[in-house]
C-alpha cells in the first residue's frame, strides 16, 4: 500500500505498519477509522484495530474467529 501522503508494510506478525509522511502518528494525539474491504480474500465483516508504534500508525485486521486475516482497507486519520 503506498499513496501521496503515507507508505506501509506488512511485518512479520501480519501487522500493518504505516508511516504518514510529516507526522509522527501517536494514537493518542489522532482519531483514525479503519474499514476492511469485503472481497475474494475476506468474505466477511472483518474487525479492525488501531495502535501506534515508533511514529507509525498500527492497524490489524482479524475475522470473527480471531485469526489475523490480510484484507485490504481504507483508512482515514483526524487530528483533532
Amino acid at each position: 500500500i503506498a499513496g501521496p501522503n503515507f507508505s506501509s508494510l506488512r511485518d512479520g506478525n501480519g501487522v500493518y505498519q504505516i508511516l504518514i509522511n510529516d507526522r509522527d502518528y501517536n494514537l493518542n494525539n489522532y482519531v483514525t477509522v479503519v474499514t476492511s474491504i469485503v472481497n475474494s480474500d475476506c468474505v466477511e465483516p472483518m474487525l479492525t484495530g488501531t495502535g501506534s508504534n515508533n511514529g507509525r500508525l498500527l492497524v490489524d485486521i482479524f475475522d470473527r474467529s480471531g485469526n489475523r486475516r490480510a484484507c485490504k482497507f481504507h483508512f482515514i486519520t483526524f487530528e483533532p
